[in-house]
């Protein structure tokens, strides 16, 4: 049997808040939880990750994109927990 990649985005469980929500509480770390476990080598590569905020225009991908350097920590099996380095990120 092959791993055919990484699970779909479905199969992640996170303490981040819901999409397009709003919230009261700035934040300095969050976790991410898979379905199935991870490799220790590819879980704590911050260059793995991309944590941004699409910036004024509110579109992603261009000059005005806020980016968010993160430091994983890896429990062994299937969590890894971001500090934002260079946050926190802010309420709202």
């Amino acid at each position: 049997m092959t791993n055919a990649g990484p699970p779909p985005v479905a199969d992640w469980t996170t303490t981040l808040p819901e999409a397009a929500s709003t919230n009261a509480v700035a934040i300095d770390k969050f976790a991410l939880t898979s379905a199935v476990s991870l490799l220790a080598s590819t879980a704590t590569t911050p260059a793995n990750y991309d944590l941004r905020d699409a910036g004024a225009n509110r579109l992603f991908g261009d000059a005005d994109d806020v980016v968010y350097a993160v430091a994983p920590t890896f429990d062994g099996t299937a969590t890894v927990t971001f500090i934002i380095a260079n946050g926190p990120l802010q309420p709202g």
